[in-house]
């Protein structure tokens, strides 16, 4: 069985995940190996890069047996792997800030937008994201309005990608769980190379190993 979410570009048309039929463990199967696919290729670009990712060698070792990362070895991969190489909160004018500049800082310390409660710019991207599977261009302090044609950027959705799933593994929230599952269709189905540039190849390997632990956990009796 394909996994088929992925095997059109989401970017430019996005999917609608309305009423899919349940197509059981051979379809999570097919999902599992589709993300170790991508996931495979990431971390082999990342390797000569990173001198090693010793973290993240434990942690791609861990979902190939089976096991679930825990929150602590998430952000730990977060530090070997991305650390404060992003930083952003861009104006955009007009008292607003540009989306992708806002998830950049948001990621560089993801420890203190993790907790969804107290995030009012993740929940509002979450919602959004929910709705129309786009990121909007701005983002309207104090509020946080979202406005503008949507992101068609990748890097702006790994760094999204990455915050929910650092979210989710801190608060296991089911509505977290989902959106990640289709940020990730939405990266996985831009392949392997439009992934690999040096600050989205980290994000998006975190995020994938963070949405293999969360569906993993939903299933213990059949792990991803």
């Amino acid at each position: 069985m394909e996994y088929s979410y992925t095997r059109r570009d989401l970017l430019n048309e996005p999917a609608t995940y309305m009423y899919p039929p349940f197509k059981g463990w051979d379809f999570l199967e097919a999902y599992r190996a589709s993300r170790l696919h991508v996931l495979g290729g990431l971390l082999g670009q990342l390797e000569p890069l990173q001198g090693g990712t010793r973290a993240s060698r434990a942690a791609q070792a861990s979902l190939n047996s089976g096991g679930v990362l825990d929150a602590a070895s998430a952000f730990a991969v977060h530090a070997e792997l991305i650390g404060d190489g992003w930083s952003g909160d861009e104006a955009a004018g007009n008292g607003g800030q540009e989306t992708a500049g806002v998830l950049r800082g948001m990621l560089a310390c993801p420890a203190e937008h993790a907790p969804l409660e107290v995030n009012a710019v993740l929940r509002g991207l979450v919602r959004r994201f929910e709705v129309s599977k786009k990121l909007p261009c701005v983002m309207s302090p104090p509020q946080y309005g979202l406005k503008g044609a949507p992101l068609t950027q990748v890097e702006p959705y790994a760094a999204f990608a990455c915050l929910v799933g650092l979210a989710g593994m801190s608060a296991r929230d089911l509505r977290l769980v989902n959106c990640l599952l289709k940020a990730c269709d939405l990266l996985c189905s831009q392949g392997v190379e439009a992934l690999a540039a040096p600050l989205t190849a980290p994000a998006v390997a975190l995020a994938i190993m963070c949405e293999m632990s969360l569906v993993g956990a939903l299933w213990p009796e059949k792990p991803c």
